[in-house]
């Protein structure tokens, strides 16, 4: 089994050790290299150990885990960033997304999940993230005024739009499978299609990307 190579970033020190201790006993194929406590100090380790996943809060010292994000994800773009908060609020997710974040989830997240979180992000076509943020995402996408038809939308069949709608309602592939009597692995290749279409590499930047269209799929 192929090892996650781990940061935390946390400014609650106690938080970053426990969640340690409790990982080595739930799945030895996540690995913690390196840890910190403030975003400032995040941006120096994410270059020094290069982890495959950074876990990070959003309200810290000296740095806001968004503006980590933003410096993170321009130099390593290839490193996967979920940011782990107890903060749901539209504008925390909106802007950690915008600035790279793979996923947006809520501390309260039993561990279990926490690991298959951890170990999805690492493939592209999935995007962790809470059904309470979800929640709020979507229902911030009903509500957006509409906006001009970007190019892509233009070149998306009927079924692409319809399995992107489904995306923001929060199905992941299995779930959309079901839903349209078509093979987890055809699904999987629509959402890569519709990755290459927008022109994003992972499921929260595609919805994100469609927020302003959803009443046009």
């Amino acid at each position: 089994m192929k090892t996650v190579r781990l940061m935390f970033v946390d400014d609650q020190k106690i938080f970053i050790e426990s969640l340690t201790e409790i990982l080595k006993k739930v799945d030895r194929s996540l690995k913690v290299v390196s840890c910190a406590y403030d975003g400032a100090e995040a941006v120096e380790m994410a270059e020094k150990s290069r982890p495959d996943v950074i876990v990070m809060d959003i309200r810290m010292p000296v740095m806001n885990g968004v503006e980590a994000v933003r410096i993170i994800h321009e130099r390593h773009p290839g490193i996967k960033i979920i940011m782990l908060t107890t903060y749901d609020d539209d504008e925390y997710v909106t802007e950690a997304l915008k600035h790279g974040a793979s996923g947006y989830l809520l501390k309260d997240i039993p561990v279990e999940d926490l690991v298959a979180q951890i170990k999805s992000v690492c493939s592209a076509d999935v995007a962790p993230l809470s059904r309470t943020v979800l929640s709020k995402l979507t229902r911030t996408m009903t509500e957006t005024p509409h906006a001009e038809p970007p190019s892509w939308l233009e070149e998306m069949n009927r079924a692409e739009k319809k399995i992107l709608r489904m995306m923001a309602e929060g199905l992941d592939n299995k779930e959309i499978a079901a839903r349209v009597f078509l093979a987890e692995q055809t699904v999987r290749n629509y959402v890569h299609r519709i990755y290459e279409k927008i022109g994003v590499k992972s499921r929260a930047h595609a919805i994100r990307a469609a927020r302003p269209h959803l009443d046009l799929l």
